[in-house]
């Protein structure tokens, strides 16, 4: 249930009972309603209560006299869950003047003591029937007829029988449930489940022809609102519009339908380790474009193939860095560019120039907007310190600069005057001077995978110059809550910072400036020209996360949605699997040494 598109809840005690089980487990539940169930339409009509029907094979049933005087019903199969053991010691316990207990249910499992005692007519002297079998009209009559319904379950997930007793307007004796306040609210006589005396003095009281308990429930039954179907409809409607069940996405439609089919029998991989070869197939075959004839280029080698389908990381990838070679929940494929050059446009910048997003859209990327912020989900979702702002700072200004991989392929084709990371404190020092700069360098530069570039630790740390401290290890999500405003060159932090409310200054390209939601230092003419829209938050949120990549579940290679994917990032940040980091200072001095022989360190 928890690896789910969502969750439907038959009561508010069942949907507690899921979030206490996904906590224990370190798990997230999906998103959610309550929709709390109804007794059928057939319970509209009321018959005469002593029309029975002889539908029924147990030969008690052909009596109709039998059930001319009192008697109580217990509806459920015959399971330890059902308490039935608590009643049958009542009726043992009443005495001679004991009224007619009804029990109707099938024979269930590991309660073979209470089956038994309900096989032998003279264990209770024939004030005990049991109806196996019984269809919908001879239900509601006998359920009609009875002093009261009795419902003694230990626990119920909402209590069916009790709605369609009270819809008949027959009173109920239960157990003290809070599921059943959530509908029935005080109208049933509520005892103790496992007070047999409460129980067979209630049963006796409510058994007298004119007993002033069972008909102030009568009473108190006459102003009871039960629920509808038509709302436990209306309630799961809503949670299914905000939904993408399907988990198709814009990308795997456009890839599908696109004209980049090669002549060739295989598919013509250009970037592709080993290890991403095989992550491509299990996304085409998820996507059912296994089958397809395509050039595909990973990264940056786009620029160079415009008719091959560019890939590369979605934005809610992973728990840890790709270059530590932990498995992708999210890539992008784009037909026309790739979304961090800004040198010509791609898919994304289409979609966010191009797409009209419906209400109900958007209210479905405000919902994954907030989660993310409540998950604290980032790119990568890396575990850091908390950082706090100095107590001198308390009015200061606290200005965020990210830095980034001066060799990535996004500063190299998405920025032509800041693109360094000194570049970009200078920068910042000159339009905030005031301000108190926060430098955080990227996550595989303190990983020790790619170079710092510029801007290395020694020198910011010894001159302070541009920036008054450098933050190695801190969680991002925490980060963006406590700083007032973040600047970048072309970073997907910026992006993180606009979805948490966070001011942005952008001195690059990236794909969510020149839509009205950052402030653009420096973007060219030739960009700005082809982002002429003004964008909504939502809308741009709808585009980049729900439209654009495409998410896989890491088991069952499926595609799934962005709000199902959050739940699996939530499930493996909880268990942080060991896998990527028991050999991961191996891993990652492999790799130093590696890019070094490339030239990319």
């Amino acid at each position: 249930m928890l690896q789910g598109a969502a969750v439907i809840a038959n009561s508010q005690s069942t949907l507690d009972q899921l979030h206490d089980y996904a906590n224990a487990m370190g798990r997230a539940v999906p998103p959610n309603c309550v929709a709390l169930l109804a007794a059928g339409s057939q319970f509209d009509s009321k018959p005469e209560p002593n029309q029975l029907i002889n539908s029924s094979p147990h030969v008690l049933i052909h009596n109709p006299a039998l059930f001319e005087q009192p008697y109580f019903v217990v509806l459920g199969t015959i399971e330890p869950r059902k308490n039935h053991a608590l009643l049958i010691n009542v009726w043992r316990n009443w005495g001679e003047d004991a009224a007619l207990l009804v029990v109707i249910g099938q024979a269930g499992w590991d309660n073979q003591e209470v089956i038994s005692q309900l096989n032998d007519p003279k264990e209770f002297g024939n004030r005990v029937v049991w109806i196996q079998d019984a269809d919908d009209e001879l239900l509601k009559r006998l359920v009609l007829g009875a002093r009261a319904l009795l419902f003694p379950s230990f626990v119920e997930g909402f209590g069916i029988p009790l709605a369609e007793a009270l819809a008949l307007g027959t009173p109920v004796i239960a157990g003290n449930l809070d599921v059943y306040r959530e509908f029935a609210g005080n109208v049933p006589h509520y005892l103790p489940v496992n007070d047999e005396s409460s129980w067979l003095k209630t049963v006796r009281v409510y058994a007298a022809e004119n007993s002033l308990e069972r008909n102030d429930q009568i009473e108190r039954l006459r102003l009871l609102k039960l629920p509808t179907w038509g709302e436990h409809f209306n309630k799961v409607d809503e949670l299914l519009d905000s939904l993408d069940l399907s988990a198709n996405s814009h990308s795997a439609t456009r890839l599908r339908s696109s004209n980049t089919s090669l002549s060739t029998t295989e598919h013509v991989l250009q970037g592709f380790s080993l290890r991403k070869k095989s992550i491509l197939l299990r996304f085409l075959s998820a996507m059912g474009a296994h089958s397809e004839k395509r050039e595909f280029v990973w990264g940056a080698k786009k620029q160079a193939c415009p008719s091959a389908v560019g890939v590369e990381d979605g934005f809610i990838r992973s728990v840890g860095l790709g270059a530590d070679l932990v498995s992708p929940l999210s890539w992008v494929f784009d037909t026309r560019g790739m979304y961090f050059d800004a040198t010509k446009p791609s898919d994304l910048e289409w979609l966010l120039q191009n797409e009209e997003y419906s209400a109900l859209q958007l209210q479905r990327a405000a919902k994954l907007r907030k989660s993310l912020i409540t998950t604290g989900a980032t790119k990568y979702n890396l575990s850091g310190q908390n950082w706090n702002r100095p107590t001198s700072l308390a009015t200061q200004q606290v200005v965020l600069a990210v830095g980034q991989v001066e060799s990535d392929a996004s500063i190299l084709l998405g920025s032509h005057t800041v693109r360094t990371n000194a570049q970009l404190l200078q920068a910042i020092r000159l339009k905030r001077p005031d301000a108190y700069i926060v430098y955080k360098p990227h996550p595989d530069v303190v990983a020790g995978l790619r170079s710092g570039g510029s801007a290395s630790f020694a020198d910011l740390r010894s001159k302070h110059q541009y920036a008054d401290e450098v933050i190695l290890d801190a969680d991002m999500s925490q980060l963006l809550k406590v700083v007032d405003e973040v600047h970048v060159i072309t970073s997907l932090s910026g992006f993180e910072a606009l979805i948490r409310g966070v001011s942005v200054v952008v001195y690059g390209a990236p794909f969510y400036a020149g839509w009205g939601l950052t402030a653009d230092v420096d973007l060219p003419v030739n960009i700005s020209s082809r982002r002429t829209r003004k964008l909504k938050l939502d809308e741009l949120v709808a585009a980049t996360l729900i439209d654009y990549p495409v998410y896989i579940d890491p088991n069952l290679d499926v595609l799934i949605t962005p709000e199902q994917a959050l739940v699996v990032l939530q499930t493996q940040k909880a268990l942080q699997q060991p896998d990527a980091t028991l050999l991961q200072p191996l891993r990652r001095q492999l790799l130093k040494w590696w890019a070094i022989l490339r030239g990319h360190y």
